[in-house]
């Protein structure tokens, strides 16, 4: 999940789209000419003051450096498809840590603009693990595998929605997930320690009493002292 300043940026560049639609630049060379460019590659870096100076500020940068690139000879894309385009370019590069270029590269702006339809309801997510995935089918089936952390939860909530093809879990599903059609498989156990406070008199806690304190049975420490 991204916080809300990764969010923001991903709203500004989508704004930036946008705005060059209603300047009037042809879609494809416009998008191809930012995601290839200094200026995706500044969006992409961990801080640059580009990344808070707004629509306006990053497309004068853009007509200033790559005045040759930007035409207004060509097709204008449907406003709605360049937000959403230029929102999942910069959400893609967070999601999986590739820069613009690379981005660009397995998803140029008229795949974009086609699939639009199909994919803008998706979550952003889903949307990218599709791209990447027709991409790599285009290319010889190659194909990389993810792993990102999370909690039990979204790893199984992911897999039943399709995010993932494997969702991670540190523990046995609920009735109702499995009714998800979701599978089970136990790869590995790991051991978990129980750690109380110096000041605590407690020597040891039986199996039962740690399960007892985890469900809430037991929530005084005199009662384990009996």
């Amino acid at each position: 999940m991204l916080n809300s300043l990764q969010m923001a940026l991903c709203d500004t560049q989508g704004q930036l789209f946008e705005l060059a639609a209603e300047r009037g630049y042809a879609s494809e060379a416009f998008v191809k000419a930012y995601m290839t460019s200094a200026v995706a590659a500044d969006m992409d870096k961990e801080f640059h003051h580009i990344q808070w100076a707004g629509k306006a500020y990053i497309l004068s940068r853009m007509e200033d450096e790559l005045a040759d690139q930007l035409v207004k000879v060509g097709e204008i894309y449907d406003k709605e498809a360049l937000y959403w385009m230029g929102y999942i370019y910069r959400y893609w590069h967070f999601y999986t840590g590739e820069n613009s270029r690379e981005i660009y590269k397995q998803a140029p702006a008229k795949t974009m603009n086609v699939v639009y339809l199909m994919y803008h309801t998706m979550s952003p997510e889903m949307a990218i693990d599709r791209l990447k995935e027709a991409y790599e089918k285009a290319n010889g089936g190659k194909i990389t595998v993810e792993v990102q952390q999370s909690d039990s939860t979204t790893g199984i909530t992911s897999a039943a929605e399709g995010i993932c093809d494997i969702g991670m879990a540190s523990r046995e599903l609920k009735d109702e997930e499995t009714k998800e059609n979701l599978t089970a498989t136990e790869i590995a156990r790991d051991g978990i320690a129980v750690v109380v406070n110096n000041d605590n008199d407690i020597d040891e806690l039986t199996s039962d009493q740690v399960k007892a304190i985890f469900t809430g049975e037991t929530t005084d420490w005199e009662d384990l002292a009996k």
